[in-house]
């Protein structure tokens, strides 16, 4: 009896310690930067949050969802890897989902109730303009309530999901900043958006080329074929951004910022207003970049081509501790025939 005993309950032991050895962990969930909005039940691409592609526009009345990946994986790119990405994405269940909580830290405004939920979405399949392909997967869903105004406001912040507070301290979010608004309808060739923050572009009026401005005293313009535009972010500002001048305080800096980075289908070009003895530069996390610019002396601005509207700073010196009148010379030489000249290649 006692070497009956033993032999079950070795049998038993090896049993246990086999199971443990071939548990499989649960997939890690993270923030994914796809963004989708719902129509007909179909969360559809609409851009991903770290890159132009999203007009950073959130419009009231509409359910939008932020896809989720699984151990590192993008669960909606399907593109050559279909049967690993799709097993994957069966791998994350409803009960592994709902360990995890959302934890978001706004700055500006707030988008409240969101939620883990599981929706059928476009997914990657080559393209996002053309998908063809859908399946469900776990998303972080929310919706944008309907405005009592015409008024726009804005939101900015970051999103994670985790397990804990604890957990989530560790990780690196996403953000999302957006305007929540309605758009209006533009209808004239002749467009001024010192007062305007979300457009779209009238397909009654035919429009092709058309002439935008901000400011009442000149801040910027831009002239742009808009035949086929999608709806677009149009809201800027000139305020003073004193974490990217505090890199600079030998200069004197002024600030153009298209708040909605806006990027039409087509080039076109973008004149920003200023001195001739200014440099012009863009505004980047790292600090000030060079852009390949001209300045139009019949204008009084600077002139650039470009696709997408961002954020600027005009200085009163090179933003590499020369003076401008050490470069004097160069600037004369550095003129056209025209009267327009160089920008020159300087920033950090």
């Amino acid at each position: 009896m006692k070497k009956i005993f033993a032999l079950a309950l070795a049998a038993v032991m090896t049993a246990g310690m086999t199971t443990v050895a071939f548990a499989a962990e649960d997939p890690v969930l993270t923030i994914g930067n796809h963004i989708f909005k719902e129509s007909d039940g179909v969360g559809e691409w609409v851009g991903d949050l770290d890159s132009t592609s999203f007009n950073n526009v959130l419009e009231p009345g509409e359910t939008y969802y932020i896809s989720i990946n699984a151990d590192g994986m993008d669960l909606a790119d399907i593109n050559g890897n279909k049967a690993e990405v799709e097993k994957k994405a069966d791998d994350v269940t409803k009960s592994i989902a709902n360990k995890y909580k959302i934890y978001d830290d706004w700055k500006i405004g707030e988008i409240k109730d969101m939620e883990i939920s599981y929706k059928k979405i476009e997914l990657f399949d080559g393209s996002w303009e053309d998908s063809k392909s859908t399946g469900y997967r776990y998303v972080v869903a929310f919706e944008i309530p309907e405005l009592e105004s015409a008024k726009s406001y804005d939101v900015a912040g970051e999103i994670k999901i985790a397990k804990s507070s604890t957990k989530a301290k560790d990780l690196t979010g996403m953000r999302l900043d957006a305007t929540v608004g309605k758009f209006v309808t533009i209808e004239d060739d002749t467009i001024d958006a010192t007062d305007l923050s979300l457009v779209k572009f009238s397909k009654d009026a035919e429009l092709t080329d058309v002439e935008i401005t901000w400011g009442s005293d000149e801040v910027a313009m831009f002239e742009v074929n808009v035949s086929g535009q999608g709806k677009l972010n149009l809201a800027y500002n000139t305020d003073f951004n004193k974490e990217f001048a505090d890199k600079y305080d030998y200069a004197n800096i002024d600030f153009v910022t298209f708040e909605g980075t806006p990027s039409f289908n087509r080039t076109g070009k973008l004149y920003i207003y200023a001195d001739a003895d200014t440099y012009l530069y863009e505004v980047t996390e790292d600090g000030a970049k060079a852009v390949k610019a001209e300045y139009d002396e019949d204008y009084e601005a600077w002139v650039l081509n470009t696709r997408t509207l961002k954020a600027y700073a005009i200085s009163d010196v090179e933003l590499d501790e020369q003076t401008v009148t050490e470069d004097k010379k160069d600037d004369e030489s550095s003129k056209t025939d025209d009267g327009v000249k160089e920008n020159p290649d300087t920033g950090r």
